[in-house]
């Protein structure tokens, strides 16, 4: 990669760590409510009878725990390997402490559905990826924490519908961007929802 390229992310990432550290729990959770209310107003046609893959919030992301009444049934996201990235989608009971673990690494602690949860293996099209990261730009773009998880789910489904949300403090005018960086098809934030037109 070259190096130019890896300051930029490094930098961008670093950027958007100190925006989303300097939120209160409260604002964290109003925030997260508004996202929620502009993904149920501006996308609701893409819930009907859809599976929705979620992830567990981190406490500093926007947290999509409401969406889970609102599609026809749900997965989690699981990390299975690291290297080569790889995440399995799983059924699980969000809410039950005994059905999630925490996985912890550098800097980081992400809590996810166990081992023990069924493996989905979903129809594309009938499935819509809600998708976090640190940046995202409003033609559909987005810079994640860097561990490739997402960029490697999103290619092995590329017939899915696929959300990123965020706070709109998040979203920036450009990307620092690679030839395999895939696009998003929606973006959500607490003021507005963006249709990317990404793959017409």
């Amino acid at each position: 990669m070259d190096q130019d390229l890896v300051t930029a992310k490094k930098r961008l990432r670093s950027e958007m760590r100190a925006i989303l550290a300097a939120f209160t729990p409260k604002q964290i959770s109003d925030l997260s409510a508004r996202v929620m209310l502009n993904m149920e107003t501006g996308l609701r046609d893409q819930f009907r009878e859809k599976l929705g893959v979620l992830f567990l919030p981190m406490p500093n992301e926007v947290s999509p725990m409401e969406l889970v009444t609102h599609f026809k049934e749900v997965a989690f996201v699981r990390v299975e390997s690291s290297n080569p990235p790889r995440l399995s989608l799983r059924q699980c009971d969000p809410f039950s402490e005994k059905q999630i673990e925490t996985l912890s690494g550098s800097g980081f602690s992400v809590r996810q559905p166990s081992g023990g949860c069924a493996i989905l293996h979903p129809d594309e099209s009938k499935t819509v990826v809600i998708v976090p990261g640190l940046a995202f730009t409003r033609d559909g773009y987005r810079l994640g924490r860097g561990g490739g998880y997402y960029d490697s789910l999103l290619a092995a489904m590329p017939g899915a519908f696929r959300v990123g949300i965020a706070f709109h403090q998040q979203v920036v005018s450009e990307l620092p961007l690679e030839m395999h960086d895939l696009g998003l098809d929606a973006i959500v934030t607490d003021k507005d929802w963006i249709l990317t037109g990404m793959r017409k």
